[in-house]
């Protein structure tokens, strides 16, 4: 696991009352969200935190959406 802590621009879908990743550019590069393995949302103070472990190829990423600047940010990266 590498800590990234890095802004990103997501792609997202809404279905369903629910949002989706769909894909995502870090460093210029974009990365299509093969499967989404998991989502959830936690609060910080005020704020709500939208969390989701996504793959990209053989590499799992954790993105996550906040809900008060309305950012999203790269949280880790987890290599095979």
């Amino acid at each position: 696991m590498e800590k990234i802590g890095e802004p990103v621009d997501v792609l997202v879908l809404f279905t369903g009352g629910r949002i989706r990743p769909y894909a995502f550019r870090w460093k210029n590069r974009r990365y299509a969200v093969e499967k989404v393995s998991l989502s959830y949302s936690a609060r910080d103070g005020l704020t709500r935190l939208f969390y989701f472990a996504v793959c990209s190829g053989v590499t799992s990423y954790k993105l996550c959406f906040d809900s008060s600047t309305m950012r999203w940010e790269l949280v880790e990266l987890y290599q095979a």
